[in-house]
């Protein structure tokens, strides 16, 4: 039955990326003036080709290093202040870092990682604020981001989701995002990482398996869902495994349908990640409401067509 239903899930994917590919072509062809501006852009054309030969790609210094400060030192401060803004899971319960903190459960030693936002709902606006309140994305830089998103996917992405983590160092076993997996959500999948501060293996940084994203078949991995570093090195080799260190300006876009950890860190990691598709992940009809003022600058910056699951608050 389990097998029934990945063979199901190939379908859809299928159907679904040639519907949004066709979507794509008409676009295009209604608006040539871009069509043009995205075929000679050499510098996403060369990101674009890396991408698609080794499944991620690392551009340097592609943010404001400033900015990029700001929203680290603002999260620290979130985090000490603010702890009813943070959540975590325990046991498979999302918990409130606050609640757990008046339970006497020491977090950081108890979680591996814990997410800027409420504990109480799913669609909240956290890193969207954060993101917009420092203009994290500037005019340049989206553009480029845009054109890179586009060309790889062949298809109009969407901002499906996203979120801001901290990653504790403690003796907690690797578990969840932290064991090797791919992210079912279609045969191309991209996120976009980026690192609050420099990061080094002690960070525990993301680990891409360089050219997995090709497998064929990929997803008859669903089989079993998470896979320990012996089990991939087996399959593939330790040449294949790559740690994507990387300064706190860089931005990391990885097509995650290919195999992919968090890596157990001995040092807290700051990370905020982006996620872009055709449509809502797993197909779930799933909305994520902003504040008003949140929304229009993403619309100012991204553009309607990006925004589709993203909704002001009324």
């Amino acid at each position: 039955m389990k097998f029934l239903r990945i063979i199901i899930k190939h379908f859809l994917f299928f159907v679904s990326h040639i519907y949004f590919v066709f979507q794509k072509k008409i676009y295009l062809i209604k608006n040539k003036e871009n069509s043009d501006q995205l075929t000679n852009n050499n510098k996403s054309n060369e990101l674009v080709n890396e991408l698609n030969k080794n499944g991620y790609v690392v551009i340097k210094n592609f943010f404001d290093k400033d900015k990029i400060d700001n929203i680290y030192k603002y999260f620290y401060k979130q985090l000490n202040t603010n702890e009813d803004d943070f959540f975590a899971y325990l046991k498979n319960e999302k918990i409130s870092l606050n609640k757990l903190k008046e339970q006497n459960i020491n977090y950081k030693e108890k979680v591996n990682y814990a997410i800027y936002g409420s504990a109480k709902s799913e669609n909240d606006s956290y890193l969207f604020d954060i993101i917009t309140k420092f203009e994290l994305f500037d005019k340049y830089n989206t553009k480029l981001l845009k054109n890179i998103l586009s060309e790889y996917l062949n298809y109009l992405p969407k901002i499906t989701s996203g979120n801001l983590r901290i990653s504790f160092s403690n003796s907690v076993p690797a578990s969840d995002t932290q064991l090797f997996h791919r992210d079912a959500s279609g045969y191309k999948f991209l996120k976009c990482f980026v690192y609050l501060h420099d990061v080094n293996l002690e960070h525990g940084p993301f680990t891409y398996i360089r050219s997995s994203h090709k497998d064929e078949f990929k997803f008859k991995d669903d089989l079993k869902l998470r896979h320990d570093d012996n089990e991939i090195v087996k399959r593939y080799d330790k040449d294949s495994v790559k740690y994507l260190t990387a300064k706190k300006a860089d931005l990391i876009i990885a097509d995650t349908s290919g195999f992919h950890k968090g890596s157990k860190n001995i040092k807290e990691r700051v990370m905020l990640t982006l996620h872009f598709h055709a449509h809502s992940e797993v197909f779930r009809n799933k909305n994520f409401f902003l504040k008003a003022n949140t929304y229009q600058v993403m619309l100012k910056n991204w553009g309607k067509d990006y925004l589709k699951y993203l909704r002001p608050l009324i």
